[in-house]
């Protein structure tokens, strides 16, 4: 079972953040924690990269990347940021002593609102009729493609994620459809999903995972976020919390205990999350 849990004085509805992080100046569109759960990376909508410590709940360093362009995607990947921007550019910077430099960076051709998905050397893309192209930066080469086939209008792609479940030492393509469909895949293996379901009335907007690969959560337009469980290849819906301002982004910590959600209000929410 998987519910969430209110640190502070328990209110009547829906469960309410242990903290809010302001510093952003227009949308949160993407969170990602880095290794340890003791700093987060933020992007927003007006080309804004900013790096969180959690525990003090401030800004240790940010800039103002892709030309002022709306950021897509941040991964923080120790001492180094990786963001994605409607410029068309994927970029690594070295963050080591609060500075931003420019250490790589690579171009892509979708200009959609869809997130590229990076882990390692791997980068999965949104393509055309909603496929998912997975490129290997190391040797220049397309490593993968998949799409979900059958007749069902999916629309387009609007989440796309590269994901190490631990416990099943296994990785997962997974994208997020304009119908509200999610779409499970097996990394390596170019067949039909393991797993294909309508989860939101609404566009999928985020999906997120814990470090464990046991639970995932999705955020969709309908301003719903709901939890699920994940095992045997079918996911068991444990709990749906209701937004008013939609969840746009969402990232677990490495421990699974902290769930931190980005909204359209500009504004970042932490739970805390507990499994009984």
């Amino acid at each position: 079972f998987f519910s969430l849990h209110v640190s502070a004085m328990p209110s009547p509805g829906s469960p309410q953040p242990v903290a809010v992080l302001r510093g952003h100046s227009a949308a949160v569109n993407t969170l990602d924690f880095g290794e340890g759960g003791h700093e987060l990376a933020s992007g927003s909508a007006d080309g804004e990269v900013r790096v969180w410590d959690v525990a003090t709940r401030r800004t240790t360093c940010s800039t103002v990347a892709h030309g002022g362009l709306s950021v897509l995607a941040v991964h923080l990947l120790g001492r180094q940021v990786c963001s994605q921007g409607r410029d068309g550019q994927i970029v690594r910077w070295d963050v080591s002593d609060g500075a931003w430099r420019e250490t790589d960076s690579v171009a892509f051709t979708s200009y959609s609102f869809c997130r590229c998905a990076l882990q390692q050397h791997l980068v999965a893309m949104p393509m055309e009729e909603g496929k998912v192209v997975l490129h290997d930066f190391r040797s220049g080469q397309t490593a993968g493609c998949y799409e979900v086939g059958g007749t069902t209008k999916t629309g387009l792609l609007m989440y796309l994620d590269v994901v190490r479940a631990a416990a099943a030492q296994r990785d997962y393509v997974c994208a997020g459809y304009e119908s509200g469909h999610l779409a499970i895949w097996d990394l390596g293996q170019e067949r039909e999903p393991l797993y294909w379901e309508k989860l939101h009335n609404e566009p999928l907007l985020t999906n997120a995972w814990t470090h464990d690969g046991r639970y995932f959560g999705t955020g969709g337009a309908d301003n719903n976020f709901k939890l699920f469980q994940w095992a045997d290849n079918k996911a068991t819906l444990q709990d749906t919390f209701e937004y008013s301002h939609g969840a746009s982004c969402a990232s677990f910590r490495s421990d699974g205990r902290i769930l931190a959600v980005g909204c359209w209000d500009y504004r970042v929410r932490l739970y805390d999350c507990r499994k009984r």
